[in-house]
């Protein structure tokens, strides 16, 4: 039976999140879809080429629409412009909310697509306040706990209003969907509804090999490639990270950082202080070419900080990674540890013990081809049973029936 499902969502095409995916497998099933989403503007700042208040503000197929609401662009990208875009879409989203409450035909379920902050779960809240609609939220940053691991909030006074805050919100939804296991042990403190477990999943591009073009990175030869594709920040522990590309100098390693972040910078000025660094830094590239990037690696390279919330998240790039074969260098605890150990797709290093990590780091690059192309197949194996997108897609339908 066709449903009517409302969709919020912070992020939509052309912008790269997992939400275009679930949007298009409703309407595979024919189901009726309504996006709420703000003029895309990120990461760059500014509203995309054929976007803005006029251009495909309001876009309508056969069974999707796409409002795209007026908002104040991320710009540079500093603290004011970011709350200011944060403000700015919770007030469209209020109007129009209150547009769809008086001329709009009931919807059946909402879909909150919660990025950050969570100020886009109000206004799904103020429309079951008037109509009985199933609401479905897909919990993808953590709050206070991110905020925490941050550094952005300190007092203790702060987080615990803050957590009374997201309890308050949750009690209002059916169903909260959760990247990661260990997120569980959270949220189950402060929800007594249903959580499903709902892990991330690769781009159709890379996952059915849809575009792939030919691409050549150079490096010595005889060297083998580490490369890392995401951003470049310090939650993501780059202070570490220069650390073994420093220590691996004399060693027949070549590293690749594709992306971009705050600790980027800090990498160009060790290059210009040390020219000999093995270190190639290359912008964001698009979702069509990253395959063609990361097949020329022979591992990559998966980190984030273990402090607070980290320890329980898993980074989307781990399913890309395991689903082109490729061994994983983990830099991770918590349940992305878990996972690599589980699958035997690669190692775990520790930034705690680097001459450690260095020693682990050299056995692995110096394993004959046959053991490394075995560990690139545990990870796509792995992939293939708990995170290709066919299974997402029958969940989420499931959800709507």
């Amino acid at each position: 039976m066709e449903k009517r499902i409302l969709v919020y969502t912070n992020h939509y095409y052309p912008e790269n999140f997992k939400i275009n995916d679930v949007v298009r497998w409703i309407e595979d099933e024919k189901h009726h879809i309504r996006v709420v989403t703000q003029i895309p503007n990120y990461p760059n700042g500014n509203f995309f080429n054929g976007y803005n208040l006029f251009l495909k503000s309001n876009q309508k197929f056969e069974k999707k629409i796409i409002n795209r609401l007026p908002v104040i662009p991320r710009m540079s990208g500093t603290k004011l412009f970011i709350v200011l875009n944060y403000i700015s879409y919770f007030i469209s989203s209020f109007f129009f909310t209150i547009y769809l409450l008086i001329f709009v035909k009931k919807y059946d379920y909402i879909l909150v697509h919660h990025t950050s902050p969570p100020l886009i779960s109000i206004h799904p809240i103020m429309y079951g306040l008037f109509y009985k609609t199933k609401k479905i939220y897909w919990e993808l940053d953590i709050w206070p706990e991110t905020l925490q691991a941050l550094g952005i909030i300190k007092s203790n006074f702060i987080l615990v209003v803050v957590k009374m805050i997201m309890k308050k919100i949750y009690s209002f939804y059916d169903v909260l969907l959760i990247g990661s296991k260990k997120y569980e042990q959270i949220l189950n403190l402060r929800y007594r509804g249903k959580i499903q477990y709902f892990p991330n999943w690769t781009d159709e591009v890379i996952e059915n090999n849809i575009y792939k073009s030919i691409v050549n990175i150079s490096i010595p030869k005889n060297h083998r490639l580490i490369m890392y594709a995401g951003n470049i920040g310090y939650a993501q522990n780059f202070e570490f990270i220069l650390k073994l590309c420093k220590r691996t100098i004399n060693e027949k390693i070549f590293w690749v950082f594709i992306g971009d972040g705050r600790f980027k910078k800090n990498i160009r000025d060790s290059l210009s202080c040390n020219p000999n660094l093995k270190i190639k830094l290359l912008d964001h590239v698009k979702n069509n070419l990253i395959r063609s990037y990361i097949e020329q690696s022979d591992f990559t390279l998966l980190s984030l900080k273990s402090n607070g919330i980290f320890n329980k998240t898993v980074p989307a790039k781990l399913q890309t990674y395991m689903c082109l074969s490729k061994p994983v260098i983990g830099l991770i605890s918590g349940e992305a540890e878990e996972i690599i150990k589980k699958s035997k797709c690669g190692i775990i290093i520790d930034s705690s013990n680097i001459e450690e990590s260095v020693e682990k780091i050299i056995e692995l690059v110096n394993l004959d081809k046959s053991k490394i192309q075995t560990l690139g197949e545990n990870g796509k194996k792995y992939y293939n049973e708990h995170f290709n997108s066919r299974l997402r897609k029958k969940e989420i339908i499931k959800l709507i029936r």
